[in-house]
């Protein structure tokens, strides 16, 4: 009976964990994943202006940043894309201070990457950060994309 009493104990405590939740890396008081209204809200509270349809909402603020959250059938986040223009060499600044950031969010990058992008997973999301040409004139801009891995 001892046993038992044991068992029920560990049982209570492992069921009060919480659920291990991630930062949204640019709207730092979201976890990814969180409901379509609540992203909605919190990209205007950003000062994103959004345009959506029934899959996605897609955001641009001070003309440098784009950001586009899709969602699946039931309301469940499948991906993030986040762009920054940056004028000039400035591309340099920004992908650095965004490694540092997913980093401290995710930790160190996947042991998986390429010459193309640098990658970090938390959870059931791979996060990929990678460098294009968003506008050829402007050079290169970095991208951040987020998708759900099931």
């Amino acid at each position: 009976m001892r046993y038992l009493g044991a068992i029920a104990v560990v049982v209570a405590l492992l069921s009060a964990v919480p659920a291990l939740a991630f930062e949204d890396p640019f709207l730092p008081d979201l976890e990814l994943g969180a409901a379509r209204e609540t992203v909605k809200q919190a990209l205007q509270d950003d000062g994103y202006k959004l345009s959506w349809d029934e899959w996605c909402l897609w955001g641009t603020r001070d003309d440098l940043y784009d950001i586009a959250y899709c969602f699946g059938e039931y309301g469940e986040l499948k991906s993030v894309e986040y762009h920054q223009r940056c004028p000039g060499d400035t591309w340099s600044d920004v992908y650095f201070e965004w490694r540092d950031l997913l980093v401290d969010l995710y930790g160190p990058k996947a042991s998986v990457t390429d010459d193309e992008a640098d990658y970090w997973s938390a959870g059931t999301f791979e996060i990929a950060m990678s460098l294009k040409y968003l506008d050829e004139a402007d050079g290169l801009d970095p991208v951040l994309e987020i998708l759900l891995t099931d």
